[in-house]
């Protein structure tokens, strides 16, 4: 028959060694807990390092060849529109004067810091209604018909993209990466 292990009650030394010992834990614990916030305060930096120069300049040197390749592709686009419309040296050289002044006035609003985002966005919607009728107004009427065209086709071709990516995107979500059948 085996005996009962004694238990010693409330007041026996096991007892408190582990009350000691809980206690002693939670300090610790509790200890740890108010100094982690010092301690990952301490680890950061007070300010930012300064950037590699070498880092900044590549940067730089990056948005420089990618706003180049921008504007050298706007002006393809531009003299690829203006052949395609038949416009004559003289809307060209208006429709570039136009063009220039609306960039300005379009760059002056994103630039008023008493605008808010919405308000911006809102006279920029405005603005760019008027600076199409303005454009149109450059255009003879057959010009126009073409140019409402061009602008027709060029919407289907962004919508036909649109769709496109919208059905990688939905097949990627579900686990199919590519468009080829499985096996």
């Amino acid at each position: 028959m085996r005996k009962p292990m004694p238990t010693g009650g409330v007041n026996s030394p096991n007892n408190n060694l582990m009350k000691t010992s809980l206690k002693f834990i939670l300090l610790l614990a509790g200890l740890a807990l108010a100094a982690a916030p010092g301690l990952r305060a301490d680890d950061s930096p007070k300010a930012p390092a300064p950037a590699d120069p070498t880092d900044r300049d590549e940067r730089r040197e990056e948005m420089s060849d990618r706003m180049l390749e921008q504007r050298e592709h706007r002006k393809e686009m531009g003299e690829r529109i203006a052949k395609e419309l038949g416009l004559s040296a003289e809307q060209k050289a208006k429709m570039k004067a136009l063009l220039r002044q609306q960039r300005d006035a379009a760059e002056a609003i994103m630039d008023d810091p008493a605008l808010s985002r919405e308000q911006k966005m809102g006279k920029l919607k405005e603005f760019h209604k008027n600076a199409e009728a303005q454009r149109r107004g450059l255009l003879t009427p057959e010009q126009q018909k073409k140019a409402d065209e061009m602008r027709t086709r060029a919407r289907e071709r962004f919508e036909h993209r649109r769709e496109k990516f919208e059905h990688r995107r939905e097949r990627r979500e579900h686990g199919r990466d590519d468009d080829r059948p499985r096996d």
